[in-house]
């Protein structure tokens, strides 16, 4: 499927501390309290543009995107 095309993500999974997953996007990484981890890539640009959307320095997440 083409990025491009692809439909918006949808939250299927939702938590809050403490039992939320540490998400560090410096290493594209979301590790959960019993120490799984998912490590997610980035392809391309167009994804890359869209996380800006919803991450501010240093890891912090806004769910609603970022304040303008």
């Amino acid at each position: 499927m083409d990025p491009a095309d692809a439909p918006s993500p949808q939250v299927v999974w939702q938590a809050r501390k403490p039992q939320a997953p540490e998400i560090s996007f410096r290493t594209r990484t979301m590790t959960w309290p019993d120490g799984s981890s998912f490590k997610f890539p980035l392809r391309g640009r167009t994804e890359e543009q869209r996380l800006r959307k919803y991450y501010e320095s240093p890891d912090i997440i806004h769910w609603n995107g970022r304040p303008t």
